[in-house]
């Protein structure tokens, strides 16, 4: 019996004299044993009455350990395991502490409570996630900003790009050879700043994980095509020939993104333009080689050293050709290699100094559907250079655009090529107007006062006889942004802003032919 006591004794001079904080409670709520430094740690509780009513004040802060030991009928072992209490100094919320307990069943009539002080660790996981989320909010900012500010300048971009693309492509406005060379630049210089702000905003979206691909089956070559047309104007004003497509493999059909796949090739193209010799030439191949098809752009170009291809694919550098006249802020090819690695394929590069580059993209093959057109997000073909919708004329469009220059430049291009044009300059316009007059296609803004381009589509969609008619947005967003969007508002098609005459002529003709 002494041998027991003296143990026990040893035992209380132990914990008594260790940094352990320990509490033993009887069941009744009485305290039957504190250590020095669980004392210190709960002494807060106590209010100046000691800490005889610890239990009881523990369950007032702790209500969940108040619920949890109210029942003692269960046997021996864990009742609680880290449950985080808050003890305070006086009133004062900013100097409490926070204490984890550990509750253990000790015997039938007492727990045992291990306390340990986790205030420091709590305070980093919350200072982690106030940090977190203020990172969260500025990144969803600078998204919300920026895609604003994209929608902004393609207002703009539109008219200066569309208006010096009418001069040049209307045969009845002949341009001097100096008018044209000016027009020609002015076309250039949007179109760099148009690249620009693309590249920009798709950057921003790969550093926040939010690039996005749509993959599906596509036919590459009107993708090709239609990318070869757009860079035929920056070709011709640094007189660089563009040889023909060259195909072997039989008929193309790749797991891509059709959208993505031609800025791809768009940035392939313009940069083996932009770093070739005056007067040389670029060269587009598709070949199939075993499970992949392989897209490849070389050019005669100034080409690249070893260590230039080592640094080749890192952000804003532009291996130090920053004190060239070639235009660039040095993110095109990174934006182009991970839209290439998204889509499941690579990018395979070869050059040399003053010999010239060959980029080669490498897609999955899908012999399945070799040969068909794609799925929803396949381009349109791609139209020759005599096609002026000869079989479209005389049908009737209504053209919904609030935006007056841009409303002037799509009606010119709609008047030059024989289809009849309403005007609607709002989305209430053009509910009324589809009410009283049958039209064979609308083309809808999206982003207009009192009623959008979403609700319009939707009440359009309801009325008489439009139940099929073709439904084409037109937005300065971001297409992969608004696509879901505007199909689930009964809208057909999407052209992004600054439109395009290529790709609008290739989707009025595809669409008025479907209906």
């Amino acid at each position: 019996m002494e041998q027991h006591n003296s143990a026990h004794e040893q035992l209380l001079a132990f914990l008594y004299q260790s940094p352990i904080a320990l509490v033993q409670i009887a069941t009744n709520g009485d305290v039957m044993m504190v250590t020095p430094r669980a004392a210190a740690l709960l002494l807060p509780l106590a209010r100046g009455c000691g800490l005889d009513n610890l239990f009881t004040a523990l369950g007032q802060v702790a209500p969940e350990l108040k619920r949890l030991t109210d029942d003692y009928t269960f046997d021996s072992g864990v009742v609680c395991d880290s449950l985080h209490i808050h003890v305070e100094a006086g009133c004062l919320r900013s100097t409490a502490s926070v204490l984890a307990l550990n509750i253990l069943k000790n015997d039938p009539h007492s727990l045992m409570v291990l306390l340990t002080d986790v205030t420091e660790e709590v305070l980093q996981i919350r200072s982690a996630r106030e940090a977190q989320h203020i990172a969260e909010q500025a990144n969803r900012t600078k998204s919300e900003f920026l895609t604003r500010m994209n929608h902004e300048l393609r207002t703009p971009l539109s008219a200066i790009l569309g208006f010096a693309e009418v001069l040049l492509r209307n045969s009845e406005q002949s341009l001097a050879p100096k008018q044209r060379d000016q027009v020609t630049r002015i076309h250039s210089a949007g179109d760099h700043l148009l690249r620009l702000v693309n590249d920009l905003l798709d950057l921003s979206h790969i550093e926040m994980g939010m690039l996005q691909v749509t993959m599906g089956t596509i036919d590459p070559l009107p993708v090709i095509q239609n990318a070869l047309h757009e860079v035929a104007l920056l070709a011709e004003a640094r007189t660089i020939t563009i040889e023909p497509l060259q195909q072997s493999g039989g008929n193309a059909a790749v797991r891509a993104d059709a959208t993505r796949l031609k800025q791809v090739i768009l940035n392939l193209l313009t940069n083996a333009i932009k770093y070739n010799h005056e007067g040389g030439s670029v060269s587009p191949r598709i070949t199939r080689q075993g499970a992949y098809w392989r897209i490849s752009v070389s050019d005669t170009g100034i080409g690249m050293s070893p260590a230039q291809l080592a640094e080749l694919f890192q952000p804003y550098n532009r291996l130090g050709r920053e004190a060239s006249t070639v235009e660039g802020v040095g993110i095109g090819l990174v934006i182009t290699r991970q839209l290439v690695q998204m889509m499941g394929g690579d990018i395979v590069v070869n050059s040399a100094p003053d010999g010239g580059s060959e980029f080669t993209i490498e897609l999955v093959a899908d012999d399945h559907l070799s040969g068909q057109r794609a799925n929803d997000d396949q381009s349109v073909p791609a139209l020759s250079e005599t096609t002026q919708l000869h079989e479209r004329r005389g049908k009737k469009v209504l053209l919904v655009e609030d935006e007056e220059m841009m409303h002037e430049l799509i009606e010119e291009c709609l008047d030059m090529f024989g289809l009849l044009v309403d005007s609607a300059f709002s989305g209430m316009d053009a509910v009324a107007l589809v009410k009283t007059t049958p039209y064979d296609l609308v083309l809808m803004d999206m982003q207009m006062p009192k009623m959008g381009g979403l609700e319009a589509a939707r009440v359009i969609r309801q009325q008489p006889g439009y139940a099929k008619v073709p439904i084409v947005a037109m937005t300065g967003y971001a297409v992969d942004e608004v696509r879901e969007s505007c199909l689930a508002a009964g809208m057909d098609d999407v052209l992004s802003k600054p439109i395009n005459m290529r790709d609008m002529f290739s989707t009025i003709e595809y669409w008025l032919g479907v209906c």
